[in-house]
């Protein structure tokens, strides 16, 4: 995932509230987040076949410092997923607010 992606992803979420944004400019970022969200499904879903590697490898320095760098890695990454979640809820928080979009598909 390019860092780029995850700005342009959070861009319009900055902008989303009921007196600033339109509803294009909400739909947009949450399909971008979206992405994002997909994104870091397949970063996840690699993580998780290098950290398989590494328990199969021989124990040594190197497998150890791989498992560090590992247990990090999930960590941040961890961290950035609970931040798309919450900016996913607050545009679905600002969309929702806006005027004749109560009963939108993007509503809770």
């Amino acid at each position: 995932m390019h860092p780029s992606t995850l700005l342009l992803a959070f861009t319009p979420f900055f902008l989303a509230t009921p007196a600033v944004a339109h509803a294009p400019d909400v739909q947009q970022a949450m399909f971008q987040l979206i992405e994002v969200q997909i994104s870091m499904n397949h970063v996840e879903a690699s993580l998780a076949e290098f950290v398989q590697f590494l328990n199969r490898a021989p124990s040594g320095a190197a497998t150890i410092a791989g498992k560090n760098l590992a247990y990090e890695l999930a960590k941040g990454f961890h961290s950035m997923k609970v931040v798309v979640q919450k900016a996913k809820t607050l545009n679905y928080d600002a969309y929702s607010a806006m005027p004749g979009n109560e009963g939108s598909v993007w509503s809770r």
